[in-house]
């Protein structure tokens, strides 16, 4: 699909993989609603990408209705989503706050989903728009320390999939982005665990990606309507792997119509 005057909102925008994604849509011609916790990073980089900005912790569930409507507000129908934000707090998990294992569980995973449920009726009556989920290669594997991040992740691939089967016979697409090492603060704060610094060091023996091919990537995956894009390369057989039970399920399944469900009577 086009980017271009495709009005696109990211999440997490202002800083890592989101902003290069946002800097990247900016460029291409997209309508741009750029979402982050942090009311002076917002503005900054709005201003920077003539972007609208929004304002909203995706820990809170009560917020995801105003953002939304902020969003089409300003631009009208969002015609692509980014899930992009996400949280990781190294710790083991009998040592991990309540508050951060729900602020990780629904930033990770019940965002992505509310956001993706409230923009893709739109989506659907309007027979175009992609749904964009950035997952990691840590939702294929068990990473110690971790126990919520591998989690959201591997639920949100999970998530993707279904909404691709979900939505064949349209022209809505869903985009799931598994990435292995990327170079944002995120990889670096591993260092303040003492076992997330272990794992970063023995990471470092792979390739890092930049932000900016990860941007680009992205992008050209969204406008040809790919429906996976695994980077870098080396992982990819580690991902695919995963993934053939449910090919075996696409055959059990081939035939059965889950298209659009039935509108909901009055009485």
């Amino acid at each position: 699909m086009r980017t271009r005057g495709e009005h696109a909102l990211v999440t997490g925008a202002t800083r890592g993989i989101g902003r290069a994604i946002a800097v990247e849509l900016a460029r291409r011609g997209a309508r741009l609603t750029i979402v982050s916790r942090t009311a002076e990073a917002v503005a900054r980089v709005a201003a920077e990408l003539g972007a609208h900005g929004v304002v909203a912790d995706l820990a809170d569930v009560d917020g995801f209705d105003r953002l939304i409507a902020q969003a089409v507000d300003a631009h009208g129908p969002v015609g692509i989503l980014v899930n992009n934000a996400g949280l990781n707090a190294p710790t083991a998990l009998a040592y991990a706050s309540a508050a951060s294992l729900r602020s990780q569980l629904i930033t990770n995973l019940v965002a992505p989903l509310e956001l993706a449920r409230a923009v893709l009726p739109s989506m659907v009556e309007r027979d175009a728009g992609c749904i964009v989920n950035i997952s990691s290669i840590a939702g294929d594997v068990a990473i110690p320390h971790q126990v919520p991040y591998c989690a959201t992740k591997a639920g949100l691939a999970s998530a993707t999939r279904v909404l691709q089967r979900e939505l064949r016979g349209t022209n809505v697409n869903a985009l799931l982005v598994v990435l292995g090492l990327v170079a944002t603060d995120m990889i670096r704060e591993l260092s303040e665990d003492q076992v997330g610094a272990v794992i970063a060091k023995r990471f470092a023996l792979f390739p890092e990606l930049q932000v900016d091919t990860v941007a680009r990537h992205v992008i050209d995956a969204i406008e040809s309507r790919r429906r996976s894009l695994v980077l870098p390369r080396l992982v990819a057989p580690m991902h695919h792997l995963r993934l053939i039970p449910t090919r075996v399920i696409d055959g059990l399944l081939a035939g059965v119509d889950v298209g659009r469900p039935p509108k909901v009577r009055n009485h």
